[in-house]
């Protein structure tokens, strides 16, 4: 019975975990059940975002309880009312939600690939919901589903999923955002893969490019190099003829990573913390301003760092320079001088760019760099080319045939890019490096003579208008009372139009402006007036941009209290406040004054401030009340950042709730005034990012915004006040500053041209921008991985949580201080954020020299700092933990406090470093000097044996095959070649000379006895063992697999190219003059070095292009043996015409194979090298294995 028992509940156990990953055929899951993957990593259930009430099938982490992120949803478009949804799974393979209420599909699954035979789903513990074979035990294996989740991914990309396109099926895989936080439909945005031209990765909204992430490089998309492979994180990109995609692969499965697309077009990515349970930001492809596409129009490049941000690329100039002076950069640049194919143009090399669109490109894997170029060099359309991957030195080819469209330049990882240009050009191209500066001087000049002639059009014609009168009464008496009621006419209009004019943009005392009817400032720009945003029905009361589409809203007066219907009205009172009141007379909103007025009115001025002030009085300190003391969240040129000290008003941005709602949302970007101010972004209380403290010319932590010739800005703190405020120089350019709902502050200019917004700059966020990213003592340096380091001489108070990615516990001291001993120091830290000054302390008079020394005598200082770095003076101290430290390129010095002892050990390293340095430099400087003596060496000796008559003529074969040549000793050999010229051997055989007595010598000197083997050669040009043995001339046999057949013990290996320049072969075996050029020289030794580290026989090339299975040019092979020899052979080698010693290595040697059959078939002999000596008349032999030889035997002559 107790078995029984067991197997039942055995039994029931493993029913329970298999259906809890599981539905099966006949299985459902009704609202209020849940679906569990294997690893309890996913759960999918109904659920409702938000505020809603609607239900939603979804995917989310299980582990995350108190935020639940959604990653898939099934029915995004298509809610359920209420709690009757089912979800089940029919014979065909097709999940089918449906409400059990009414029993309609709310959505299915696509048809499955084929029929299956038993369908089940199943929640895989990669978060991917798959419907396959139930007899298929393999989940790994993606061939095998039916279908899959992966496959129609929403805003949400896992590890392993992917974003592109199936040239097969046509599935189009890509993410979409939701709509908002509580609606999961498909909202505005989408990141997807561009398979046009060579495929790229691009933001859209709607149908338009927002942002180009860049075409694909090998190792990251080109727009995004801090998106780079790392050991926990490997990147994937596959282009073929079936398909394109891309994905990311998490190597360690405990780390939970999630990709994510927000509503408003930001994509972040998230890794779970499990010490803290929460999702933290570990990346954020938010860009800068340059990144809008399309930024700078055609043939431009943009750069963030630069003042005025957009550039004609060298030898383009502005289309309209006109536009491009106001900021308008969308019309592009175009040549300055037209290009002639046919006469030749050239390219200028562009480094580190986000190349450009690649939409409509020309791309080929196989070829290189240098075809690449002649390719783009032939085709006259072509305009400029790049390498497809820039791994191991690069390879395939990219080529342009349109404008060259959205380029920035990086600040590192960018790629290089050649630009066509005409000849002329590329030889004045230095002349004109700096063009930007003369257009500009000439742009001022010309609008000062327009403004000049259109006052002095102005200035003539009313001087002359009465003269129009007067002469018509000198001349016409009867047109006297005609001219008066003229006159009388023009100054009733004069006056109409100017108390018109008075009246457009004011209030006064019992006036009112109802819903429908606008204030309109004198100069037209801004109107104020009643407004529902978005899709909302509500009436609010704002200011917006009179002659611009869409409303683009400024400031909002009711923004927390609107008004239900379209009754608001709007007046001033006596004691010059205004109200705002609804169809019960209720006040919905009103101002402040700060004293009674005699004559109140409130004007809508042409800088787009609301402002009441008593009658005539324009002095803005003045004001009873103006709307730039309260910003919404917008702000614009002469609105101020900051706070009041002595009235304890704060002037700060504050987010909209939605875009259908203007009350105050999550974010809010001010000035936090204690201890040194600083520009910081808060969430609610929280504090997300901070700008960092002002250093004269900008805030620490964005460095890119310093006064320019188009803005400037104005930084106060004293007593009354902290204040911040940008200025325009060029009134006509419409600009302001927004903090949108995400909490991104960006900077828009009004374009003209294409009558749209352009974001001239976006204080975007990474990952390092993260409040206290790395915590105390630690830098984040978004470029590394990973992005935290402790200081010097600091380190990990958590080398656990550390490892894991876990930085906020910070670093500690590794040696303590030791502040009463007095011998504490400074390590000097640079092009950093400075760290949080909330509880530094500032001393605007002092030297940097005069604050090392008041922080040295406080032992709670913890560093120091310059407090500005125009006049270099002014002083920061800290007293507390440094947190929120960013390394930025144009950041600040930071002096940190170290103990003595720490001091000690980094200037022991970095001597240490120093001298290994200097040891480097000397070496590599002695190295070059010994390689130079050497090649110089060679290259005398060669000089010499030409003077020595090593002619051609001595060199000359005759008609028997034979040769002859002077050794140094002045011996004279004849070298026969046989006339049996087939695919088995070649011998050589020497004749004994004629003066026995030189040729005792010469032999004695310069052959060494010898005894060979036969060696297994890794080389194909086989390796010969040198011992002793008396021979003086012989015969090489090579087979076919590289064996050299020899005889004897090894001794000492030798190259068969020394024996052939011991032989004196070099210029014998062939008739022809070999005199090289520089390039030859080098690529016959690259393919003679080749062909010996590949086994291959040897075949000296001595044409212009070299084509071997590889399909290498002769400019590749330079190329290649540039990146080895390159830097030091082409400074010591001359360009014109030399023979040295590759030439003698590599040009002389015949070495012809053999069948290895014949040699295992022949007698021993056949494996020997024999030498034969005779006499100039006669010949004979002498075989090894005579008395004469080591081995013994007898020889004949």
């Amino acid at each position: 019975m107790l078995m029984v028992i067991y197997f039942l509940l055995f039994s029931f156990v493993r029913i329970a975990a298999t259906t809890l990953d599981t539905i099966a055929l006949g299985q459902s899951i009704r609202d209020g059940q849940m679906v569990v993957s294997a690893g309890e990593v996913f759960e999918m259930g109904f659920f409702s975002p938000g505020k809603l009430r609607s239900r939603y099938m979804g995917i989310w982490y299980k582990r995350d309880t108190t935020e639940r992120s959604v990653v898939w949803v099934a029915n995004r478009d298509t809610p359920i009312s209420g709690s009757s949804g089912v979800l089940s799974i029919n014979g065909e393979g097709i999940l089918v939600l449906m409400m059990n209420s009414s029993n309609d599909i709310v959505w299915s699954s696509s048809e499955a690939s084929r029929a299956p035979k038993n369908p089940v789903a199943v929640l895989l513990d990669s978060g991917n919901l798959v419907v396959k074979d139930g007899n298929d035990s393999d989940n790994n294996n993606p061939d095998n589903f039916l279908w899959q989740s992966f496959d129609y991914p929403c805003n949400t990309l896992l590890p392993g999923m992917k974003i592109g396109r199936n040239f097969v099926t046509g599935l189009d895989s890509f993410l979409s955002s939701w709509k908002s936080a509580d609606d999961p439909s498909q909202g505005d945005f989408t990141l997807r893969i561009d398979p046009e031209g060579f495929p790229q990765m691009v933001l859209k909204k709607g149908n338009s490019t927002q942002i180009r992430l860049g075409s694909w490089n090998g190792l990251h998309f080109t727009g995004l190099p801090q998106l780079k492979p790392d050991p926990d994180n490997t990147l994937v990109f596959v282009l073929n003829e079936k398909e394109v995609y891309h994905k990311y692969v998490i190597q360690n499965s405990s780390l939970l990573v999630r990709l994510v697309l927000d509503p408003f077009g930001i994509v972040e990515r998230f890794t779970w913390r499990y010490r803290t349970s929460s999702w933290a930001q570990i990346n954020a492809v938010v860009l800068d301003g340059c990144d809008n596409y399309a930024l700078c129009g055609s043939n431009a490049g943009c750069n963030i760092s630069n003042t005025l941000r957009c550039e004609c690329l060298t030898g383009f100039v502005p289309k309209s320079l006109g536009e491009w002076n106001q900021l308008d950069w969308s019309g592009g640049c175009v040549r300055r001088m037209p290009l002639h194919c046919k006469n030749g143009d050239g390219f200028l090399k562009y480094e580190a760019v986000k190349l450009p669109d690649t939409s409509y490109v020309w791309f080929n894997k196989s070829v290189n760099l240098i075809e690449c170029k002649k390719l783009c060099s032939n085709n006259c359309s072509c305009i400029a080319y790049a390498s497809l991957d820039v791994r191991e030195g690069g390879s395939g080819c990219l080529l342009w045939f349109r404008d060259l469209i959205d380029i920035r330049e990086l600040a590192e990882g960018g790629q290089d890019l050649y630009i066509r240009l005409a000849v002329s050009e590329l030889d004045n191209i230095e002349a004109r490096r700096h063009p930007s500066k003369k257009k500009q001087v000439k742009s001022l000049v010309e609008s000062n003579a327009l403004e000049f002639s259109f006052l002095h059009i102005t200035n003539t014609l009313n001087s002359k208008f009465p003269n129009i009168c007067t002469d018509a009464i000198a001349s016409m008496r009867e047109s006297i009372m005609e001219c008066f009621r003229f006159l009388i006419l023009y100054c009733f209009l004069f006056s109409s139009i100017k108390i018109a004019t008075t009246t457009l943009d004011t209030i006064i005392l019992r006036q009112s402006i109802r819903d429908g009817e606008t204030v309109v400032s004198a100069d037209q720009r801004y109107e104020l007036g009643f407004f529902s945003p978005g899709t909302s029905r509500s009436r609010y009361l704002g200011i917006w941009y009179k002659n611009i589409a869409p409303v683009t809203t400024v400031w909002v007066a009711n923004r927390d209290a609107p008004i239900s219907d379209p009754s608001g009205i709007l007046h001033i009172n006596s004691r010059g406040i205004l109200i705002l009141l609804n169809s019960t007379n209720n006040i919905v909103w009103s101002s402040n004054a700060s004293r009674t007025p005699q004559n109140p009115i409130a004007m809508l001025l042409g800088s787009g401030n609301l402002v009441v002030k008593d009658g005539n009085d324009n002095n803005p300190d003045n004001f009873l009340w103006q709307s730039f003391d309260h910003p919404g969240d917008t702000l614009l040129p002469g609105m101020k950042l900051g706070v009041n000290l002595v009235t304890g008003q704060e002037w700060f941005l504050s987010s909209w709730k939605s875009s259908n709602d203007p009350s105050q949302g999550d974010f809010t970007m001010q000035i936090d005034p204690h201890g040194s101010p600083q520009l910081v972004l808060k969430k609610g209380p929280e504090l997300v990012l901070r700008a960092g403290s002002w250093n004269g010319l900008h805030w620490t932590g964005a460095p890119t915004l310093k006064p320019n010739s188009v803005y400037s800005y104005d930084f106060v703190s004293n007593e009354k006040e902290v204040s911040y405020i940008y200025y325009i120089h060029d009134s006509s350019v419409l600009s302001r500053t927004v903090m949108n709902q995400s909490g991104l502050a960006q900077r828009f200019t009004w374009i003209n041209q294409t009558r749209t917004w352009a974001e001239f700059y976006a204080k975007m966020r990474d990952e390092c921008d993260n409040y206290a990213q790395c915590g105390a003592y630690a830098i984040c340096n978004i470029n590394n991985f990973p992005v935290c380091t402790c200081f010097e001489t600091f380190k990990p108070k958590s080398e656990q949580q550390w490892n894991v990615l876990n930085w906020t516990a910070g670093c500690v001291r590794k040696a303590p201080l030791d502040c009463q001993r007095g011998d504490d120091g400074f390590l000097k830290i640079e092009a950093l954020k400075l760290p949080d000054t909330s509880h530094s302390r500032a001393e605007k008079n002092i030297s940097l020299v005069e604050c090392e020394k008041l922080c040295l005598k406080n032992c709670s200082c913890t560093a120091y700092a310059t407090l500005d770095i125009i006049s270099g003076s002014g002083c920061l101290l800290w007293f507390t933990d440094l947190m929120d430290i960013k390394e930025i390129l144009g950041g600040q010095d930071l002096y940190v406090r170290i103990a003595a002892s720490e001091l000690g050990k980094i200037e022991s390293r970095r001597q240490h470093s120093w001298k290994k340095n200097v040891i480097i430099i000397v070496v590599s400087i002695v190295s070059v000097m010994g390689v130079l003596v050497l090649v110089w060496i060679m290259y005398v000796r060669k000089i010499k044996r030409r003077n020595e008559g090593n002619t051609y003529d001595n060199r000359k074969m005759d008609e028997n095959g034979e040769g002859s040549g002077k050794d140094d000793s002045g011996l004279t050999m004849l070298l026969h070649r046989e006339l049996r010229d087939d695919h088995n051997h070649r011998h050589f055989v020497l004749e004994e000379p004629k003066n026995k007595a030189a040729y005792s010598s010469w032999n004695e000197k310069t052959f060494l006895k010898r005894s060979i083997n036969v060696v297994p050669c890794l080389w194909r040009a086989a390796l010969i063992e040198e011992e002793n043995y008396k021979g003086a001339g012989g015969e090489i046999l090579v087979d076919n697999d590289g064996w050299l057949a020899t005889h004897g013990k090894p001794k000492e290996s030798l190259v068969v190219f020394m024996l052939a320049r011991k032989l004196k072969l070099n210029k014998i075996t062939d008739p022809e003059p070999y005199i090289f050029s520089f390039e030859q020289f080098l690529i016959q030794c690259m393919v003679m070095v080749k062909s010996v580290l590949e086994c291959k026989e040897y075949k000296s090339i001595l044409t212009g292009r070299v084509i071997d299975e590889n399909g290498v040019t002769l400019e590749q092979r330079k190329k290649n043996i540039s990146n080895v020899v390159g830097g030091v052979l082409t400074s010591l080698l001359p360009s014109e015409r030399i023979v040295l010693l590759c030439n003698v290595l590599i040009r002389r040697l015949k070495v012809r194979s053999v069948n290895i059959e014949q040699f295992r078939e022949a007698d021993e002999r056949s494996w020997r090298m024999t030498w034969s000596i005779g006499s100039s008349v006669g010949g004979g032999t002498i075989d090894p294995s005579s008395a004469d030889s080591p081995n013994g035997g007898t020889g004949t002559r």
